[in-house]
This record gives structure tokens, C-alpha cells and sequence, in this order.
């Protein structure tokens, strides 16, 4: 069984072929993305989702306009891959019911999107260049950043959260450590008088101390 089928005798046999799997691939996810937009709870994750929705309803608009130029009907060809991401992200939201680890595993699964679309993009753009097709090549290079720029939302996004997360951890510790001193005083927090690294390393160390003792009493 041939993976590419048995009618792609050249490059640009392949170059149609990827044209029309990332067309099937973007209407795949402009019906998946309404539903994670519903499931996100974190604001900038759901808004990341609202605009890349945009995005990829423009997206096919534009890969409509390469077809046109390349000289061939818009058409799709189904895709394994994007099937296979999809329905392993559904299958594991579906498990999920902590709203921030289903955020996390939302921001998962979309970036998980995104490189597969980067990876289908980036090889489009150069078979198009190697077809001397730069005017196919400059709108799926611009599909392309647009691509790029939403895995690096999702990764800051992604950091912000843990960052978060992290900070209201150690907050909740030192309060509670707090609470049970009856002579503490601002300069025990582990965080207060920043200085040299030294400094920093005896600071990270006392709060491993106020959590052990805490996790322990």
C-alpha cells in the first residue's frame, strides 16, 4: 500500500496532495476549536482560541487561492495525522475534571495542532519555491507565521500558568508557616532583600525548609 497513493508520480503531484490534506486539516479544526474555546477556562488560553479560529477560517480562504493559482480545483484529501491529534485530544479532555489541568491538556493538545500544521506549511512553502511557485509560496509562508506566532501564545501561555501556579503555592506556604510563628517578622520571607546570587540560593533553600517542615508538622 502506497502511503501517498498510487496517482503522485512528481513533485507537484505531491505539492497538490499536501494542498488538499492541510485543506481537510483546517476545516477539521475550525469544527474542533468552538468546542475547546467552550471547555478553557483560563482567559488568555480561550481568547488564544477565539482568534486562532479567525485565523483558520482565513486560512482556508487563502490555501482556496493557491489552489486557484496552482491551476487546480479546491479539494481535500483526509488525513491521518490531524484525525489521530484530534481524537486523542477530545479522548483526553473527556477525562478531565480539575478546569486547570484540563487547561493544561487543552494547551497540549493545541500545540500539538500547531506543529503538525507548521511541519505541513514549512515543507509546502519550500515544495512550492522548488516548483518556482513563489506566489503560492508567499501566502502559505504568511498561513505559516501566523502558525508559528499561535505555538508561541500557547508556550507563553502555557509558562504563565505554571509561573502562576508556582507563586500561589509558595504564597499559601509562607502564610501558613507565617501564622504558626508568633515572632515573624517581613525579613524571614524567602523572597525579601534580593541580592547576590548567594543570596538567592540561601533564599531558595529556606523555603525548600518552611515547605518540608510544613508538608511534615
Amino acid at each position: 500500500m502506497s502511503f501517498f497513493g498510487s496517482s503522485m508520480h512528481t513533485l507537484d503531484d505531491l505539492f497538490v496532495h499536501g494542498l488538499k490534506t492541510i485543506y481537510y486539516a483546517e476545516r477539521q479544526i475550525a469544527e474542533t476549536l468552538p468546542k475547546m474555546i467552550a471547555m478553557a477556562t483560563n482567559r488568555d488560553l480561550r481568547a488564544g482560541f477565539e482568534l486562532h479560529l479567525t485565523e483558520t477560517e482565513n486560512q482556508r480562504v487563502r490555501l482556496e487561492q493557491v489552489f486557484r493559482q496552482h491551476g487546480v480545483e479546491a479539494a481535500e484529501t483526509t488525513c491521518p495525522a490531524i484525525d489521530g491529534i484530534i481524537k486523542a485530544a477530545k479522548a483526553t479532555a473527556s477525562d478531565i475534571d480539575d478546569k486547570h489541568v484540563l487547561d493544561a491538556a487543552l494547551t497540549f493538545s493545541a500545540q500539538l495542532v500547531e506543529h503538525y500544521e507548521i511541519a505541513q506549511y514549512g515543507t509546502l512553502v519550500a515544495w512550492a519555491r522548488e516548483l518556482d511557485r513563489e506566489d503560492c509560496a508567499v501566502l502559505l509562508a504568511e498561513t505559516l507565521a501566523e502558525e508559528k506566532a499561535t505555538d508561541d501564545k500557547l508556550t507563553q501561555i502555557a509558562e504563565a500558568r505554571i509561573k502562576n501556579a508556582n507563586r500561589i503555592i509558595l504564597t499559601m506556604v509562607c502564610c501558613r508557616w507565617r501564622h504558626t510563628q508568633p515572632n515573624w517578622q517581613l525579613r524571614h520571607y524567602p523572597w525579601s532583600n534580593p541580592g547576590d546570587l548567594a543570596g538567592r540560593v540561601n533564599r531558595l533553600r529556606r523555603a525548600r525548609f518552611y515547605v518540608r517542615r510544613l508538608l511534615a508538622g
